[in-house]
């Protein structure tokens, strides 16, 4: 993945002391995907695989009333984390704008953490 993908990382709290080489090796076993405005990227209650970062675009969290109003509980701008490795995910997210972000699954989590014992 390119350097624009391991400088959004390097404003992540989680990655901003991490070398270069070990930025590629997560990105290396990270999934890229890029989305069209309005686009579902998951919904409240899906299986959770991981946390995503935000490289360009805008994404909304929102959450549906019983009587289907929406409630928008956070909007994510480039270079922010979100859905941060539950079991469960909690609300629902759709793109904003056109959109591309990084899924850094779990198992990617876990073995950049490894990296540092």
């Amino acid at each position: 993945m390119s350097s624009d993908h391991t400088g959004v990382l390097k404003q992540i709290s989680l990655f901003k002391d991490v070398q270069e080489e070990d930025l590629q090796k997560v990105l290396n076993i990270c999934l890229r995907q890029t989305f069209q405005k309005g686009h579902t990227l998951f919904r409240e209650g899906d299986q959770a695989h991981g946390s995503y970062i935000l490289i360009s675009g805008k994404v909304k969290i929102f959450k549906l009333s019983p009587d289907g109003k929406e409630y928008t509980m956070r909007i994510i701008r480039p270079g922010e984390s979100f859905a941060q490795v539950p079991p469960k995910l909690e609300a629902t997210s759709t793109s904003r704008l056109p959109t591309m972000m990084t899924l850094i699954f779990s198992e990617a989590i876990f073995r950049f953490n490894r990296l540092g014992e």
